[in-house]
């Protein structure tokens, strides 16, 4: 009888254990990560370029007018995830897109922007 039951509470283990979900660690795969921490202390009129090349880092890309410049911040990376089902496996890739930019006038920030897009894109197997 122990027997038994030893054998069902493995058999169980194991099928447990080929079940579950995987995720992989981002990839960039275009642009730079960035990190939006401090996006917060960021104020319209006050905070100033110095102190956003100082929270943000160096802007991806940099656009220079007679009266102002933009710099872009510019991010796509991609992971990998994994389900297993017991007798399925789903595969699907999720796309994470952002985008961070300001508007500086006279070396403080006049206008910034922060846009985020998610997308998953499912591989059946």
């Amino acid at each position: 009888m122990r027997m038994n039951t030893a054998l069902l509470v493995s058999a169980a283990a194991w099928l447990l254990g080929a079940c579950g979900h995987f995720d992989y660690p981002f990839v960039q795969i275009e642009g730079r990560h960035f990190s939006i921490d401090a996006l917060d202390s960021i104020v319209d009129g006050v905070t100033s370029e110095e102190e956003v090349l100082s929270a943000f880092g160096v802007p991806f890309e940099q656009q220079d007018s007679p009266s102002s410049r933009t710099l872009r911040y510019y991010s796509v990376r991609r992971r990998e995830n994994v389900e297993k089902g017991l007798l399925t496996t789903r595969r699907y890739f999720q796309t994470v897109t952002q985008e961070l930019r300001f508007i500086v006038v006279s070396g403080v920030v006049v206008q910034h922007r922060y846009e985020t897009n998610t997308k998953e894109d499912s591989v059946k197997e």
